[in-house]
């Protein structure tokens, strides 16, 4: 029951999600994971200027300013999501 509670976390699409590219939410998921520029761009294959750039899309998409704002909004927004498909359930 907990790992799924914990997959339907995961999965729940959030409207900042939604606004994202398709390359720009694999960003985000490496940077919610706690990952470092560098890391993401090993993980993701891609140069650390991309992954760079993709941040501050991210960031400017969101209106947050840091990547602590961003963690704390998805995470929130990821929250109600879930709370309201179980409660819909």
């Amino acid at each position: 029951m907990i790992e799924q509670v914990h997959r339907e976390y995961e999965d729940a699409m959030t409207t900042i999600e939604a606004s994202l590219s398709p390359a720009e939410r694999g960003v985000l998921q490496k940077l919610l994971d706690g990952l470092r520029n560098q890391d993401i761009a090993a993980r993701l294959r891609l140069s650390d200027k991309t992954v760079k750039n993709h941040i501050s899309h991210i960031l400017r998409k969101t209106g947050t300013t840091s990547r602590l704002e961003l963690t704390i909004k998805v995470y929130k927004q990821r929250e109600r999501a879930l709370r309201r498909r179980l409660t819909a359930a």
